[in-house]
């Protein structure tokens, strides 16, 4: 991110009030790395998690929110503000969102389009299955975690699978 980014400002303070919600609740069951910021009076949701998995899912949430700003039949996607490493975790400034109570039926079909929507959603071109800007796919299916190699798409996946 560019120094010019207006939040680098905000990271020390943003690094601070993180380890702080950290040392007060992370050994609580529920406990989830967020909390909300406030810069110049505006909130905003910071989220943080360690950068061998949480930056692809920062980078991930950046690229559908610029894509879903783009498109006017998107979700509702909140846009990343910025991201930033710091030490071995990586911390995500986002937009919030306010939520609002609605019927099941209207969750459903909310949750059912934005499904479909990021479904419709072209690969970007050499784009290969694994955690967004590089590195081999990770998951529980796989020994240790991680894909043994690199995959070109679905179909090389799906034949992996149905070897082992």
């Amino acid at each position: 991110m560019s120094s010019t980014n207006p939040f680098v400002a905000h990271e020390k303070a943003i690094i601070a009030a993180c380890t702080q919600q950290e040392q007060t609740y992370g050994r609580q069951p529920d406990y989830r790395r967020c909390i909300t910021f406030v810069i110049h009076t505006a909130n905003y949701f910071v989220k943080f998690g360690d950068s061998w998995c949480f930056s692809s899912e920062a980078m991930m949430q950046m690229e559908i929110a610029s894509v879903a700003q783009r498109d006017p039949s998107a979700p509702r996607v909140p846009v990343v503000h910025h991201i930033f490493p710091h030490e071995c975790l990586t911390y995500a400034i986002i937009e919030p969102i306010e939520t609002i109570q609605v019927s099941k039926d209207i969750f459903v079909h909310k949750v059912a389009a934005a499904v479909l929507w990021l479904r419709r959603q072209p690969v970007p071109p050499g784009v290969v299955l694994g955690p967004l800007g590089s590195g081999r796919a990770w998951h529980g299916i796989f020994k240790n975690k991680y894909a043994p190699l690199p995959f070109t798409g679905a179909v090389a996946l799906e034949r992996f699978l149905n070897k082992v």
